[in-house]
């Protein structure tokens, strides 16, 4: 056993890391870190700056653009290595995704596909006017699923009750969101902490909805699953329980429930002891 804290001390050792295989793994490690946000939030801020000194040589070598021969896996690279510094509020990459946001609204060409959720997502995040309703447009006219799912991550990045509100209102319309993609919707505003209570206070008012709309699909009996990721907190995990312990009557869900209920408590422990 290795406490987090020193995991997060090794990964110092990295700042030189040019392989993208390993930053992939330094990318999982640094999202687990965000668990312990809901625990204490002043860890955020230092958990953002760790971030902003791991990245520094590598966005400096990668940049935004990509470069002549440069192997691909460079080029996921840096996706993950601004996407890493997005998350970190780092002032140049937060300046440059909003300008290229602009740019895009004009010349959709000039963002690189691997890019283009990281300049969807900073303006929303930012609360920069106008951002989610051009996005919900965009996506409401296009056929380019692709597009869509970067759309849908970027808009459930918000971090305003309001928008999320928004959002889940338009869970239910089959023309503004397909059924089989409304759970992404649900699911990843659930995993907002910024709008978590929102997003959760919707899925148990509509659980009826999402019975009947998922009941012969296998996004049904998982909605447990997911919902238990996101639950770090004695708090949370008291919701849980209230909410799902009831329905380990129905055959579909008791097993993922029961392994949700497992989860949640692994987790707490595991947090309690790392914090």
């Amino acid at each position: 056993y290795e406490p987090y804290s020193n995991i997060l001390a090794m990964l110092g050792a990295y700042e030189n890391e040019a392989s993208e295989p390993v930053w992939d793994m330094i990318s999982l490690i640094v999202g687990e870190t965000r668990r312990f946000v809901d625990l204490d939030e002043k860890l955020e801020d230092k958990i953002k700056a760790l971030i902003r000194k791991l990245i520094v040589k590598q966005y400096r070598r990668l940049g935004w653009e990509e470069k002549a021969g440069e192997p691909a896996s460079d080029q996921k690279l840096r996706a993950t290595i601004i996407g890493l510094g997005a998350y970190a509020e780092e002032p140049d990459i937060i300046k440059k995704s909003l300008e290229l946001f602009e740019t895009y609204k004009k010349q959709p060409a000039a963002v690189p596909a691997e890019l283009r959720g990281i300049v969807f997502t900073v303006p929303v995040k930012q609360q920069t006017p106008d951002a989610l309703e051009y996005l919900l447009k965009l996506h409401d006219q296009s056929q380019n699923s692709d597009l869509k799912g970067d759309i849908t991550s970027a808009a459930t990045a918000t971090r305003s009750s309001k928008e999320a509100e928004l959002l889940l209102k338009r869970l239910k319309d089959p023309k503004l969101v397909k059924p089989q993609d409304a759970d992404r919707w649900l699911v990843q505003l659930v995993r907002n902490r910024y709008v978590k209570q929102t997003a959760w206070d919707w899925m148990v008012e509509n659980w009826s909805w999402l019975e009947e709309t998922y009941k012969q699909d296998k996004s049904y009996d998982m909605l447990p699953r997911y919902a238990a990721g996101t639950c770090n907190t004695e708090e949370w995990a008291k919701k849980y329980r209230e909410f799902f312990e009831p329905k380990m009557n129905q055959l579909v869900l008791k097993r993922n429930i029961a392994m949700g209920l497992e989860e949640i408590a692994a987790r707490a422990a595991w947090l309690k002891r790392d914090l």
